[in-house]
């Protein structure tokens, strides 16, 4: 898989359909300077599902170690995301309304993935 350049124009969260890829949704529990993301994406060529976390201070920028998909984890069903929403949340405080609310997007996003040739 073809890597991405890392800039601000290219990072997935920030300008995802420069990589060729669409915002699903996210979960944020960044408080003041600092950022804790959990991001899931759509690659818009295939239509699968992928999900990444990241935190830090806010002087980098949320994502910018992501530098293809292999640097993301592949959702294959809804039961990949509940588990990695769960580790994710077990550190912070997301409300379950939130995380549900997430969790039926990536649904709707998994019904939609173009099959392979």
């Amino acid at each position: 898989m073809t890597g991405w350049r890392y800039d601000y124009d290219s990072n997935p969260y920030s300008s995802p359909q420069n990589v060729g890829l669409e915002i699903i949704g996210t979960l944020d529990a960044s408080e003041a300077y600092e950022f804790d993301i959990l991001l899931v994406v759509r690659d818009t060529a295939t239509g699968r599902v992928y999900l990444d976390t990241d935190s830090g201070c806010s002087c980098p920028a949320p994502f910018e170690n992501v530098n293809s998909l292999s640097d993301m984890q592949e959702i294959r069903s809804v039961e990949d995301y509940r588990a990695a929403a769960r580790t994710w949340n077990s550190n912070n405080s997301v409300p379950a309304t939130e995380v549900r609310a997430l969790e039926m997007k990536v649904a709707d996003a998994l019904l939609s993935i173009v099959p392979a040739r």
